[in-house]
């Protein structure tokens, strides 16, 4: 995980606290979760367009950008990530 890399409009990317995330975003939803150990939060656009951010142990690990007009078959939804991305 390297902190740094690409970051929504308010700062939070791979690296930030799952505080910081909550707190920039607090229209937020929580979408979905793998196991127990991580949880995943989503914005919207309205229009099909999703960012989805992975939270495993406080941080966020993970960020998708996608729209729900194009998600294969087998992810079933842009909402959540496909277990074989998640670091658990």
């Amino acid at each position: 995980m390297t902190p740094g890399g690409p970051a929504a409009e308010a700062g939070i990317g791979v690296g930030s606290s799952a505080e910081r995330l909550l707190s920039a975003y607090p229209e937020i939803q929580r979408t979905g979760s793998y196991t127990d150990s991580t949880t995943y939060y989503g914005l919207h656009n309205g229009a099909g367009g999703w960012i989805v951010f992975a939270v495993f142990e406080s941080r966020v690990v993970s960020v998708q950008v996608a729209n729900e007009s194009n998600v294969p078959a087998e992810n079933g939804s842009v909402r959540t990530m496909p277990s074989e991305r998640c670091p658990a």
